[in-house]
């Protein structure tokens, strides 16, 4: 479920990603992580950059791993 939501791209995927990202259970955040680092756009930003400044644990290093998985455009 969270790898389709990760290819649709839309604003409301990342924030229902951005939501389900604070499981406890690793497999989930792994999948959480990989769909969140198929979207792009300032809002997928915006939100990952918040999640991101109170994210610990796991969740800071999958949120570090999406954001340092994106390249800028050439």
């Amino acid at each position: 479920m969270f790898r389709a939501l990760g290819q649709i791209g839309d604003a409301s995927s990342a924030e229902f990603l951005l939501e389900a990202i604070w499981t406890d259970k690793k497999v989930e955040l792994d999948a959480v992580a990989e769909a969140l680092g198929r979207l792009r756009g300032e809002s997928a930003a915006k939100g990952m950059a918040g999640a991101l400044a109170r994210a610990k644990g796991p969740v800071r290093a999958a949120l570090l791993r999406v954001l340092g998985s994106w390249q800028e455009p050439k």
